[in-house]
C-alpha cells in the first residue's frame, strides 16, 4: 500500500497532461494544481503558456487577477508581468 498519492507521470520531454490543450482558449486563464503547485495556464497569440500563479511581487494568486493584453495582472497590486518573462512552474 503506497503512503503518499503520487501524481501524474511526466512524458518523454518532461511534460505533465492535465489537461487537453484544446481546452485552454486565447486570452483566458485556467487554473490547474501541478505537482502540489498551482499553474495557470492560457493562450497568448496563438502560444500556449504555463505560469506559475504566485505573482512575483508580493505573492499574491494572478488566477485571481486579470489578463490583458498578454499580462498577468495581480489583483492585489495592479502589478504586470509579461507572459512570456514570468516565472515558468
Amino acid at each position: 500500500m503506497p503512503l503518499f498519492k503520487r501524481g501524474p507521470a511526466a512524458d518523454a520531454e518532461g511534460y505533465i497532461e492535465v489537461l487537453p490543450a484544446a481546452d485552454v482558449h486565447e486570452d483566458e486563464m485556467t487554473a490547474v494544481r501541478v505537482g502540489g503547485k498551482k499553474v495557470i495556464l492560457t493562450r497568448h497569440g496563438g502560444h500556449l503558456y504555463a505560469v506559475d500563479s504566485a505573482c512575483p511581487h508580493g505573492a499574491a494568486d494572478l488566477s485571481e487577477g486579470t489578463l490583458r493584453r498578454g499580462k498577468l495582472c495581480c489583483h492585489e497590486h495592479d502589478y504586470c508581468c509579461l507572459l512570456y518573462t514570468s516565472p515558468s512552474p
